[in-house]
């Protein structure tokens, strides 16, 4: 929730959460809910923008079966449908962007950088499953948002099979690198 702003730029607000039978969802929204054809249950997130006071609301389908994803993945199965391509793209650089060796030269701070690491290598695996099998490149239905639509109108050979291969191969051998094995 916290990587879809309110208009107003704020990605803060307190939340008010609910779980009922969902009549019909398909991806997050913003106040309204979510359009598309489904059923089974739904997490509702609801509160005001702590700037503003504007409604901000989220909804999510809950899967039929939950499931934990293995250590070091963001999911198990299939691709997400709550964040797009190049929202997964996109998180990958701010959580990549974190020093490998901080100053302090350890501790909890180093753990901190390198669980950022491997989550964004994690994270440039969820943009590979909306590669279909044989393909070399993202297809534009793996894009929804603004944010990941713009990063690939920007920079389109990022999403190239090979280009994210080797992206998160870097971060996984900086991982090695720093005694920590990759995920």
């Amino acid at each position: 929730m916290d990587l879809h702003p309110c208009v107003c730029g704020e990605a803060r607000f307190e939340r008010d959460s609910s779980v009922g039978e969902a009549g019909g969802i398909d991806r997050v929204g913003e106040a309204g809910g979510i359009d598309g054809a489904g059923g089974g249950w739904l997490c509702r997130y609801r509160g005001e923008c702590e700037r503003c006071g504007r409604e901000r609301l989220f909804e999510f389908r809950q899967p039929e079966r939950l499931v934990v994803p293995p250590e070091g993945a963001w999911s198990v199965d299939g691709t997400s449908q709550l964040l797009d391509a190049g929202e997964w793209l996109w998180l990958a650089d701010l959580l990549g962007a974190r020093p490998a060796d901080p100053p302090d030269g350890g501790g909890a701070a180093l753990d901190r950088d390198r669980e950022a690491l491997a989550s964004a290598a994690a994270a440039i695996d969820e943009v590979l499953r909306f590669l279909p099998d044989g393909t070399g490149t993202v297809p534009d239905s793996a894009f929804w948002s603004e944010r990941g639509a713009g990063l690939r109108a920007v920079e389109p050979g990022r999403f190239r099979r090979a280009s994210l291969v080797a992206a998160a191969a870097a971060y996984r051998s900086v991982l090695a690198g720093s005694g920590q094995e990759s995920r």
